[in-house]
């Protein structure tokens, strides 16, 4: 699987989505409830929470880390909070 690698501007760490740091979007938790729900943005930012260690990516996390490859071929601007120390950044492709 591909992955997407976010560094935080904040606590400058390196995560990889689906591969040591977990990412839930809106887009993702809307599909779950059946319903569209347009995230991403600064308001509403992706959020990005590392993995306790020996953690491996759930299929959820793996639909999500989908999603976002569509929307970086796409060239879309999206926002992702990092859960560590709360700064909102923007995905860098």
């Amino acid at each position: 699987m591909a992955e997407i690698a976010v560094k935080c501007n904040g606590c400058q760490k390196t995560y990889r989505l689906g591969v040591d740091a977990a990412v839930v979007t809106s887009d993702g938790v809307g599909a779950d409830f059946g319903k569209t729900l347009a995230g991403g943005n600064k308001i509403d930012p992706d959020f990005v929470a590392p993995y306790e260690e020996g953690r491996s990516p759930s299929s959820h996390v793996q639909q999500e880390v989908q999603r976002l490859l569509r929307a970086k071929s796409a060239r879309a601007e999206r926002y992702w909070k990092c859960s560590p120390c709360g700064t909102v950044n923007r995905y860098q492709w």
